[in-house]
């Protein structure tokens, strides 16, 4: 019996029939903490730079990155439920730091949910320590994590 392959996972920029899929996926993500999540997610990626994970030519994840100085700070992130745990999220974040890193970015920063396990432990293990821990910073009532990875620094070409 033929072995069958999983479709190659790609991570391009958002292009404008993007919007619904990150809407969508940006309220199943992020309602929790934030009211409003679905519109807020959407206008952010909309303005901000964003990059879209493809699997089979259909969206499985997004990340929304606003540079800030010589820090990139990581906006949102957010992979389909039927996609967690199979390199998506992990993908992302490299696309990130690429992204960060040609941008002339020192640190990539982040705040999440202290109670986001899972988002947690992604971003450890990529590299990222925390920072700082803010009180009640979603919904008033769940607080969150600041994270940072320094970045690697370009060589020149002297």
């Amino acid at each position: 019996m033929p072995v069958l392959k999983a479709p190659v996972l790609e991570v391009r920029p958002r292009e404008a029939g993007d919007a619904a899929f990150v809407a969508r996926l940006g309220g199943e993500a992020f309602s929790e903490f934030s009211e409003g999540a679905r519109e807020h997610t959407a206008r952010m990626a909309e303005r901000l730079v964003t990059w879209i994970a493809v699997r089979g030519g259909q969206p499985v994840g997004f990340v929304v990155l606003e540079q800030q100085g010589d820090v990139v700070e990581l906006q949102a992130i957010a992979v389909s439920e039927h996609e967690r745990g199979r390199g998506v999220g992990r993908r992302l974040l490299v696309a990130a730091e690429e992204w960060a890193g040609r941008a002339g970015a020192r640190r990539l920063a982040l705040r999440t949910a202290q109670a986001n396990l899972a988002a947690l432990e992604l971003f450890v293990r990529a590299g990222f320590r925390i920072e700082a821990r803010l009180p009640r910073h979603y919904r008033g009532m769940y607080d969150a994590f600041v994270l940072v990875k320094a970045l690697a620094r370009a060589k020149s070409g002297r």
